[in-house]
């Protein structure tokens, strides 16, 4: 007996020897770690029956120390077993992050209230902290979960609800500061011998989308142009490969179906609104000869859109009926082209367009209190309004076209001294009726692709530590033709309002 425990001491110490010598240099299959669960628990039975041994009168020959050598063997392997779970389990899940640093000022003039009357306001000094975690695990050849956790925050204990209750109003922020909110959550399935992949669950967009990349100094983020579909949802992607089929790229069609609004409380009568549900077919590639370049083309129909909630009615208007089941429904074609380090010049530009065809609903929601100036004073009226149009105007239910273009570039400055910074400038223009925000989010406090008119932006990026920490110090300018008092409830309203932001960035990655 006593040489047999000899034996399990002398192949225990062995063991630890060859694992501590090799365990750095290699990866350790799940056939390994196995095995060597086995032989613990191998070892922890030994070492009971030792114990009972020691405790039987015919046992007595042995020593507690022996039993404590062996004990402490096994902890010693226990110890690097943790450690080769956890390198494991971090060999499995890949885990990087961000952290974005916001400091922002923004200027309104000719801002109209309900009653026409303009005002100018302002905010000199806004600061959030916005904390990413990107979580990616190759469960098998064919298999691969993604996920991306968004903390956001406002300094201080300010209260803040993300200004609406759907994904659509701010793709980057979540509807309530200091929340932990899952922004994305989906797994890909490559069909094993096959050009066809499969896309379930919280979808890649909703942020980070193409061009979104050039001003946060990253690689795409969504798979979805930005002016396309920026917001969070929920669905299935269908990607058929063609590389093979035209020699092209990353060439690929993708279909989708989305759950934008889903009514599984309906038999609580809370509210009997209809599903919302999109369908997108789109075809992109990268563009021969051009490396990293996008060619992007898409269709995307949109069903049962929801109505406005009472929240973004201003004061003091007040719905009087029930709101519509559908507020109507819309088709979307979009265009993308994009160039990253044009003719080998530091040069990286984008291009792209959107056009929309609105179809309202012809039953609208009935509002009281609206405040009408008329020589004998202010008197509240009710009206029925709906998407673009009201009854009293004759226009309720009437189809509407909208557009828009957003283009822009980034340019490397060849100074080394300064880590090669970057200068970059973006345009965009919407019409009268383009309604960017059903389709458009933004982790910005003023959506600038929502707007109607003019929108011009210019920034700086600074590298500081490689690519692992930069700032960006900007400017955006808002020049608006229309706007909409009650978001887009009822007909678009001329407007001379003016927004000037300023903003100084700093994002670390991890």
């Amino acid at each position: 007996m006593k040489k047999i425990k000899i034996l399990f001491i002398a192949a225990t110490i062995l063991f630890v020897f060859v694992f501590n010598c090799f365990s750095e240099s290699i990866v350790m299959e799940k056939e390994s770690v196995d095995k060597i669960l086995e032989k613990q628990s191998y070892l922890e039975k030994k070492i009971e029956e030792l114990e009972k041994q020691l405790n039987d009168n015919s046992s007595k020959t042995y020593k507690g120390s022996d039993i404590s050598i062996l004990q402490e063997d096994v902890e010693e392997v226990s110890e690097r077993l943790d450690i080769v779970e956890t390198k494991t389990f971090l060999d499995r899940v890949q885990i990087t992050g961000e952290l974005r640093l916001l400091l922002e000022s923004w200027h309104s003039k000719d801002m109209k209230t309900i009653t026409g009357k303009k005002t100018d306001e302002h905010s000199d000094e806004i600061w959030t902290s916005t904390l990413y975690l990107n979580l990616r695990s190759d469960v098998t050849k064919n298999l691969i979960f993604h996920s991306r956790l968004q903390y956001f925050k406002f300094w201080g204990d300010t209260y803040y609800d993300g200004g609406g209750g759907h994904d659509w109003d701010y793709a980057s922020n979540p509807k309530k500061e200091g929340y932990l909110h899952v922004q994305r959550a989906y797994f890909d399935y490559f069909v094993p011998n096959t050009p066809i992949s499969v896309t379930m669950g919280r979808m890649p967009s909703g942020g980070g989308g193409p061009p979104d990349e050039l001003r946060y100094y990253t690689t795409k983020k969504s798979t979805w142009p930005k002016l396309m579909n920026d917001v969070e949802s929920d669905g299935i992607i269908l990607n058929l490969s063609l590389e093979k089929l035209t020699n092209l790229d990353e060439s690929m069609i993708r279909i989708a179906y989305v759950k934008l609004a889903q009514n599984y409380v309906q038999y609580k009568g809370i509210y009997n609104y209809n599903d919302s549900r999109v369908y997108a077919l789109s075809f992109d590639t990268e563009i021969p000869g051009f490396n990293n370049s996008i060619f992007w083309i898409s269709y995307l129909n949109a069903q049962d859109l929801l109505p406005i909630p009472d929240y973004s009615l201003p004061s003091p208007l007040e719905r009087k009926t029930p709101l519509p089941k559908s507020m109507g429904w819309l088709d979307l074609y979009n265009l993308h082209i994009q160039f990253m380090d044009l003719g080998k010049f530091g040069i990286d530009y984008f291009f792209s367009a959107a056009y929309m065809t609105i179809h309202p609903s012809d039953h609208g929601t009935i509002i009281g209190n609206i405040p009408v100036v008329t020589p004998q004073g202010v008197i509240l009226v009710e009206n029925e309004f709906g998407w673009y149009g009201d009854k009293l105007s004759g226009n309720l239910g009437k189809n509407r076209q909208g557009h828009c273009i957003f283009t822009g570039f980034r340019y490397e400055l060849p100074i080394e001294l300064l880590k090669n910074p970057c200068i970059g400038f973006e345009y965009n223009h919407g019409s009268t009726y383009w309604a960017g925000s059903v389709i458009t989010g933004s982790g910005d406090i003023q959506n600038k692709l929502f707007t109607n008119g003019d929108g011009y932006e210019v920034y700086y990026i600074q590298p500081i530590e490689q690519k692992n920490l930069f700032c960006r110090a900007g400017w955006i300018y808002l020049d608006m033709d229309y706007e909409n008092p009650m978001f887009c409830y009822g007909n678009q309203q001329k407007t001379d309002l003016k927004l000037t932001r300023y903003y100084l960035l700093f994002d670390l990655k991890f």
